[in-house]
């Protein structure tokens, strides 16, 4: 995960690994969560949140109620930005892998 200025312009990286190995989308899910627990121990915020995980994303906006392990974690993720990033946005990323 990397942290850019309004700008785009590169600040921050951070990278995380997962074990026991899982599936695509619960690993993108936990790594929103990681994120977010992140930029809340950095003090930053308002922050908008832009991940390749077209699943995450819209399970993160959904109403659905999604009783799964993917959903328990999309739960913690809306949790934790309705507490700590009101004003900030879980969307689909603009940029490539630059």
């Amino acid at each position: 995960m990397c942290i850019r200025d309004e700008n785009g312009t590169f600040v921050l990286t951070k990278q995380e690994c997962f074990s026991p190995l899982c599936e695509v989308h619960i690993g993108e899910a936990l790594g929103l969560l990681s994120a977010l627990d992140w930029v809340h121990n950095l003090n930053l915020g308002p922050v908008d949140f832009e991940l390749d995980a077209k699943r995450v994303v819209d399970g993160f906006n959904s109403l659905n109620c999604d009783v799964t392990e993917f959903g328990n974690i999309i739960e913690h993720c809306k949790s934790f930005c309705s507490n700590f990033y009101v004003n900030s946005r879980v969307e689909t990323s603009k940029r490539g892998c630059s």
